[in-house]
This record gives C-alpha cells, sequence and structure tokens, in this order.
C-alpha cells in the first residue's frame, strides 16, 4: 500500500508541472515520465486535429510520428515560443510534410495562409462571441457535427479544430501558420458561419 501511494505522489508530481518544465526534464535529466505526462497531455486533441486533415486510418501512424519528432528535437527548443505552441507546429507540419511525399490529391488550400482574405473581420469577431456557437454545439449529436464539419474547406476545418482541440489562442494559431491575426480570425468567422448554417439547414436547430 506505501509503495502505491509513493507512485501516485510521483505521478502527480509530473502532473502538476508546467509543459516547459516537462520538456526541460526530458532534455536535462532524460526523464521519461515527463514524456509521458507530455504525451497524455495532447494525444487526444492532437489525434482529433490528425483525423479532420486527414482521415482515420492514418492518424494512428502520424501522431506516434509526431511523438517521435517531439522526443527527438525536444533538445533543439530554444523557448522562441510555448512549448505547446512548439509541438502543435511539429504536428502541423508534419502532416503537410507527409502528404507532399506520398503525393496524395489535396486542395491547393488545404492548408491555406489566405484562404479567406486578412480584411474581413476586426472588431466584428472577438473570442468573447463564441457564445453562441458553443450553445449550438452542446445541442448536437456527434455525426450531425461531423456531416456539417465535412461542408468546411480544409483550410477553415483546420483552424476550428485547433481552436477546439488545441487551447491556443488565435494569436498562436496564427504565429503556428505564420499568417496575420485577421486572417485567422476570418476563416474562423466562415468556418462558424457554414456549421450554423449547415445546422439550421438539416434541421438540427429550429
Amino acid at each position: 500500500m506505501r509503495a502505491l501511494g509513493l507512485k501516485k505522489l510521483f505521478q502527480a508530481k509530473f502532473v502538476s508541472l508546467s509543459d516547459e518544465e516537462l520538456l526541460s526534464m526530458m532534455v536535462n535529466e532524460n526523464e521519461a515520465k515527463a514524456f509521458e505526462e507530455l504525451y497524455s497531455r495532447f494525444k487526444k486533441p492532437m489525434y482529433n486535429y490528425i483525423v479532420s486533415i486527414s482521415n482515420r486510418s492514418l492518424a494512428p501512424d502520424l501522431l506516434q510520428d509526431v511523438f517521435m519528432k517531439v522526443l527527438q528535437n525536444a533538445k533543439n527548443f530554444r523557448g522562441q515560443s510555448k512549448v505547446k505552441t512548439w509541438m502543435w507546429s511539429i504536428a502541423r507540419n508534419h502532416c503537410i510534410d507527409f502528404f507532399k511525399s506520398n503525393e496524395l490529391k489535396m486542395i491547393r488550400n488545404s492548408f491555406s495562409t489566405n484562404e479567406e482574405g486578412d480584411d474581413l473581420l476586426e472588431a466584428t469577431e472577438d473570442e468573447k462571441e463564441d457564445t453562441a456557437l458553443d450553445k449550438m454545439l452542446g445541442q448536437w449529436t456527434k455525426e450531425q457535427f461531423l456531416l456539417c464539419l465535412e461542408e468546411l474547406t480544409l483550410g477553415q476545418k483546420e483552424c476550428f479544430i485547433l481552436k477546439m482541440q488545441s487551447d491556443l489562442s488565435y494569436e498562436e494559431i496564427a504565429e503556428m501558420r505564420n499568417v496575420k491575426l485577421s486572417a485567422i480570425k476570418s476563416q474562423l468567422f466562415r468556418a462558424k458561419e457554414k456549421l450554423m448554417d449547415c445546422m439550421v439547414r438539416g434541421g438540427h436547430i429550429l
């Protein structure tokens, strides 16, 4: 019993650490448990993101590749961004490289840097204005949501899934994609607009 209690305390230690502290322990102390904690934090949202821009059959292998790259490149992290932004950049770049190297048919603007233009949203769209969509999401079944999600362009879908799954801010998503903040807000606005329209047309929202 005492050994089990010590194990729980040991695990709790890692849960309480920041992403930056965990990465530092991986690099400087070769601590496997630190990597396991990072994996635990990011595996589900990254898996959902990869599924949204590829497909379910490819996602497990791509996810494994992403975390291998995190492990291999941890020593090269220089703190120029948050660890979570760095990890999500690895995930996105690996997916792009995979599609290119395998010559899969992709829409040219799947990972567009300026798909919707960069001047559509300024004061009209803000992170505080997500309430209506949040309420609607609570009313949808998983099947309804996935069906409507397919009406988005891949660029819109990527932005929307990143905002839902990654806990990245608008600014961090823009930094990761190397685009203007207004372009990210524009894609998210269009994504939400299309989703809400789809649900209304489908009779899911009265």
